[in-house]
């Protein structure tokens, strides 16, 4: 867990912060990455006044079993996912809560991407779209960028979810997450 390249953070159900690995560290320490430095040293996410309202719904979310995301200052995504996500993917973690893994959408993305291509099958346009999304994008941002009609890539969304067997896009963006930290963990064994 320790040699990822991406961050998790591992949260009782009260919210406190139970274990981050090295990479969320080295990210506090960077001076443009402040989101990782506030949750490292914060309290209890639940707690009156504990900061970001936005972070605690995901950790609520997190807690009622479902996965979501959330952009963070500086380019980073946060993809936060049940103890069982965790679980399902061999990472050693007993008590009941929540993990998140936080990325650098710069420098993830796209292996991330061609390895949901590989697993999912998707066409070169799915996978674009994809790709767009784990960086941030809109599907309306994607199609003014490409100059398609936004009807187009809605049939390419319709596609990829249907082809991942997820309902919305932050559910794709959260399982391709997923996929990556099972082929690090599995690259790390």
């Amino acid at each position: 867990m320790e040699r990822l390249p991406m961050g998790l953070m591992f949260f009782d159900t009260a919210g406190r912060l139970l274990h981050a690995n090295t990479r969320v560290h080295s990210l506090a320490g960077l001076g443009v990455h402040r989101a990782p430095r506030a949750l490292l040293r914060g309290g209890p996410l639940l707690s009156a006044g504990s900061g970001d309202v936005r972070l605690q719904a995901l950790f609520r979310q997190c807690l009622a079993g479902q996965s979501g995301c959330a952009e963070l200052p500086g380019g980073l995504l946060l993809v936060a996912l049940s103890v069982g996500d965790l679980a399902a993917l061999g990472l050693p973690h007993g008590a009941p809560g929540v993990a998140w893994a936080v990325m650098e959408r710069s420098l993830c993305s796209e292996g991330a991407v061609a390895l949901a291509r590989a697993v999912w099958r998707l066409s070169p346009s799915e996978s674009e779209l994809l790709l767009a999304l784990m960086r941030g994008q809109t599907p309306q941002d994607f199609a003014d960028a490409r100059g398609s009609r936004i009807s187009t890539v809605r049939t390419h969304m319709r596609a990829v979810l249907a082809k991942t067997g997820t309902p919305r896009h932050q559910d794709l963006v959260a399982l391709v997450v997923r996929l990556v930290l099972l082929a690090d963990w599995l690259l790390i064994l």
